[in-house]
């Protein structure tokens, strides 16, 4: 794997969890840009957390890109999720590197992983620190894992 993208899901309706259709564009527009980034890659894996809002990203991500989402409910977090995520990263971060035959692995995620998991990558698998701030829905860090670089990827809208 030489690079890792970690994307936060895009914005949802709170009472359905399904994706608004200001956050169905988010996805759509953030999925082109790494489709562009990565055009000629083959191995890519898209890991996606089991959260409805995460679910309906992985989809439109995985119809722009042409490739099945895999489920995981480690890559849920948050307050609403099935299980404790705390001190989870270290255990993504291992799920991250099962994928290691991809030549891309896409994280569909949330807020705390999008927060944790460029800085527990990085030190962990890299060897080196990336200092980052919190993405807003519908934007990824994309972590260069030959370059040792983290970058925002942004959807603009």
């Amino acid at each position: 794997m030489h690079t890792l993208a970690i994307a936060r899901h895009g914005i949802y309706d709170h009472k359905t969890e399904l994706l608004s259709s200001h956050g169905q564009d988010q996805m759509r527009i953030l999925a082109s840009l790494v489709r562009h980034q990565y055009a000629n890659e083959d191995r890519v894996r898209l890991l996606s957390s089991s959260a409805i809002r995460a679910r309906d990203s992985s989809r439109i991500f995985a119809e722009v890109l042409g490739i099945e989402p895999e489920f995981h409910d480690i890559l849920w977090s948050g307050t609403d999720s099935p299980g404790p995520w705390m001190g989870n990263a270290a255990k993504v971060v291992d799920l991250v590197q099962g994928a290691q035959d991809a030549d891309v692995v896409i994280l569909m995620t949330h807020l705390e992983y999008t927060e944790s998991l460029p800085r527990e990558f990085g030190h962990r698998v890299l060897q080196t620190q990336f200092l980052t701030d919190e993405v807003e829905k519908g934007q990824a860090w994309v972590i260069d894992c030959i370059a040792k670089t983290c970058t925002r990827l942004s959807s603009g809208r």
